[in-house]
């Protein structure tokens, strides 16, 4: 995604860890959620994996 504005956070309470991406110029955010907690492990590895298998798989579609 080139240019404009995009914002990434990241987050757990210790029951459950999100991320979300938003890239409002080109109409696309993911939020990936999961009950694995551990914010800096495996969790938080596979939701990060699958939020840029995502947006790898959203850029295809649209060109």
């Amino acid at each position: 995604m080139a240019g404009g504005v995009g914002w990434y956070h990241a987050g757990s309470n210790n029951a459950n860890l999100a991320v979300v991406w938003v890239h409002p110029q080109a109409d696309f955010a993911i939020l990936v959620v999961t009950n694995g907690a551990d914010a800096d492990g495996e969790a938080r590895q596979a939701v990060d994996a699958l939020a840029h298998a995502l947006r790898a798989t959203w850029q295809q579609a649209s060109g």
